[in-house]
């Protein structure tokens, strides 16, 4: 049970992202950003934005690649003998996912201004 719990955990936290991005419910610190002028804040924005998207994308191309061996390969969790392919495959589609929430959360808040503090 407790490697069933460890693969859905897994996959719930990436399926769950793209959700956190369209919500705009990351958890941010700004005692220094929120200092600044809006268009330095807007640039930051736009900065943490695509590097967080290419980031995404590339874990979604790596546990894309893992889930295709796994499933090739029949692996498996050690005693439970659950295979690892869909579980992988569910982690990959989220961070994909997420990437695209993440472009499309930046061209919102570049649109209205969203989370300007100044």
């Amino acid at each position: 049970m407790v490697e069933l719990s460890e693969q859905l955990l897994a996959a719930a936290i990436f399926l769950s992202l793209p959700l956190t991005f369209l919500r705009d419910a990351n958890v941010s610190v700004d005692l220094l950003t929120s200092r600044l002028p809006t268009t330095v804040q807007r640039t930051l924005f736009l900065i943490a934005a695509v590097t967080g998207s290419v980031f995404l994308v590339s874990v979604a191309y790596y546990l894309g690649q893992l889930a295709f061996d796994a499933y090739l390969g029949r692996t498996t969790t050690l005693t439970a003998r659950l295979p690892l392919a869909p579980f992988m495959a569910c982690a990959a589609i989220g961070a994909l996912a997420a990437a695209g929430a993440a472009l499309l959360s930046m061209l919102h808040n570049a649109e209205t201004g969203a989370g300007d503090q100044g």
